[in-house]
């Protein structure tokens, strides 16, 4: 997979297990993926975890339960931007707040500071 930030950074990853984008510290109903994302700073919080084999990654998700120990891990890496664009090799699902969309193999995320306080859909009446 390969990951390019705003500052023109391109980093490769290989054995890539997991990358989430945040702009608040939980995700999962209490995994602190992100302990240091803040929704007023204008910038994302990347989670990215590295993993050969199913009980590494499983093991570092038990870590992160741990107020965000997962950090500390070799395997793990947090980033700070404002926009990434991932590129990758295989079709990887794509999910936004839990719901899975699609299949993509390149895609592009962005932290527009303020322009959504609050996001509201009425149900039916």
């Amino acid at each position: 997979m390969t990951l390019t930030l705003d500052d023109g950074k391109t980093e490769t990853y290989e054995n890539v297990a997991f990358l989430s984008f945040h702009n608040l510290p939980y995700e999962g109903g209490g995994f602190p993926f992100a302990p240091r994302a803040n929704a007023r700073d204008g910038k994302l919080e990347l989670c990215l975890i590295t993993a050969k084999s199913r009980l590494t990654f499983t093991l570092t998700l038990a870590v992160s339960l741990l107020g965000g120990k997962h950090a500390l891990l070799p395997n793990t890496r947090i980033i700070s931007c404002r926009e990434a664009h991932v590129r990758s090799d295989i079709p990887l699902p794509f999910h936004t707040d839990g719901e899975v969309t699609l299949q993509v193999t390149e895609f592009s995320v962005r932290c527009l500071a303020k322009k959504i306080p609050l996001l509201y859909e009425a149900g039916p009446d």
